[in-house]
């Protein structure tokens, strides 16, 4: 495997596929940093709304409002959400 730093994406030599590290994930694709969403995930694990992660995160409703979704379907996500209920 080799990567390309200056575009942090690595690549497979065996099947010439290239990925990040947050390919087929939640933050795939999303320009909020990888610690709103943890600080956001964690905001919904409490029980907060979308409107609630927008205003502690200072992020707009939309945003808010697709981690609170995606947060619902994804299963890392949901672990999360049971280890800190415990």
């Amino acid at each position: 495997m080799r990567t390309f730093p200056e575009h942090k994406r690595y690549y497979c030599s065996g099947c010439r596929y290239t990925f990040s590290d947050t390919s087929m994930t939640i933050f795939h694709g999303s320009r909020l940093s990888l610690s709103k969403w943890f600080d956001a995930i964690i905001l919904g694990a409490k029980g907060s709304s979308a409107m609630g992660i927008k205003r502690e995160l200072h992020i707009t409703y939309k945003a808010a409002w697709r981690i609170k979704h995606l947060m619902g379907e994804d299963s890392l996500a949901q672990e999360i959400k049971q280890r800190l209920l415990k």
